[in-house]
């Protein structure tokens, strides 16, 4: 269930879709037999915590779906891209390292890297030119505070939560910029409008209290 996690999954209000739950449950599966923790992040992981756990509208919608894998070298994570093509469920990208591609739907599969392949300043550069870069700060974070939810009664996975979205939002957004048309800040606001509604609201009123006085 979810790459070893010892917490309890939450239902969902609402069914997952399908093409994600079978992404999922091949990558949990790959992810488990490296023995490399996972998570769903980016617009994936939104949809599956406002939507289909709490009930809620999750904004934007997109096809891709983004996983964060902890590997501690680029060997570990070559060979699971090449164990998740071996299923004959993927293809490797043409022009996209980080990129696979679900068949028969087409479907972007994106793997981010991160933990001990990082660089100075949590950057990691593909290999053998070096010249494609990524900031993956935050991710490590964003799996010490993810939560598990169950797809389906047998399949289970570590979903970033929305703290843990928040941070990598506001990371991606201090590293890219403008260079995404706004979209992070878009992204942002959404996990601020629906995160009283999404099971936070104790957090809101019971942590911080001096700042939520001085708002007042």
């Amino acid at each position: 269930m979810g790459s070893g996690s010892a917490m309890t999954p939450l239902p969902l209000k609402a069914p997952a879709d399908p093409t994600t739950i079978a992404i999922t449950r091949h990558l949990v599966a790959a992810c488990d037999g490296f023995g490399v923790p996972c998570l769903i992040v980016g617009a994936t992981a939104r949809v599956l915590i406002l939507e289909n756990v709490f009930g809620l509208s999750p904004g934007r919608a997109t096809r891709d779906v983004d996983f964060a894998v902890a590997v501690d070298s680029w060997e570990r994570f070559d060979a699971l891209k090449r164990q998740l093509v071996a299923t004959g469920h993927f293809r490797a990208s043409n022009d996209q390292k980080q990129r696979l591609h679900f068949h028969p739907t087409g479907i972007p599969v994106d793997l981010v890297p991160f933990g001990g392949i990082e660089g100075p300043g949590h950057i990691v550069a593909w290999p053998p030119e070096m010249a494609i870069q990524l900031s993956v700060a935050g991710y490590d974070d964003a799996l010490r505070s993810s939560l598990e939810i169950a797809l389906d009664p047998r399949l289970g996975v570590r979903v970033a939560s929305l703290p843990g979205q928040a941070l990598l939002k506001i990371q991606a957004w201090a590293y890219r910029g403008a260079a995404t048309g706004g979209k992070d800040a878009q992204d942002l606001a959404i996990l601020m409008r629906t995160y009283e509604q999404a099971g936070e609201s104790s957090r809101i009123y019971e942590q911080g209290e001096e700042i939520g006085d001085s708002l007042g």
